[in-house]
């Protein structure tokens, strides 16, 4: 199944560079952008997404607050905040972002998106049925 990405940012080219860096090293990923955080938040509510990668500073809300509200509502999906400004940083893993990249870093997020998207891949009814037979082994032991 194709990983479906959400990025936002309120600037322009910057969503048409995050867009085409991922769509070159991950064709098959399905993205939709938006420029305001808020139709983001609309959007993944009703539809969902498998990650999010968002600016910090968007004017009617910031990243943080984004993340802040998505997780209010109980959604763990992985996080990538990117900013030109990284004194923002701390603030953004604090409100729940499980990466953080200077815009000038912009070509190290095909490997941050598939390492995020491996590790938050829910585990299969057959893997869960060997993980449980391997405790069970372990416990009797």
């Amino acid at each position: 199944m194709s990983p479906r990405i959400t990025i936002v940012d309120d600037d322009a080219h910057t969503l048409f560079f995050v867009r085409r860096i991922i769509n070159e090293a991950m064709p098959e990923a399905e993205m939709v952008c938006f420029n305001s955080p808020r139709q983001a938040f609309e959007y993944i509510c009703k539809i969902g997404s498998d990650l999010l990668i968002t600016d910090h500073g968007m004017g009617e809300m910031s990243g943080t607050e984004l993340i802040a509200q998505l997780r209010a509502k109980g959604m763990s999906l992985p996080v990538i905040m990117i900013s030109s400004d990284t004194s923002t940083q701390a603030e953004a893993l604090a409100a729940g972002a499980c990466e953080f990249l200077s815009k000038g870093e912009l070509n190290k997020l095909p490997g941050l998106i598939s390492s995020r998207l491996a590790q938050s891949q829910p585990v299969s009814q057959a893997d869960s049925r060997n993980i449980t037979q391997l405790f069970k082994a372990a416990s009797a032991g």
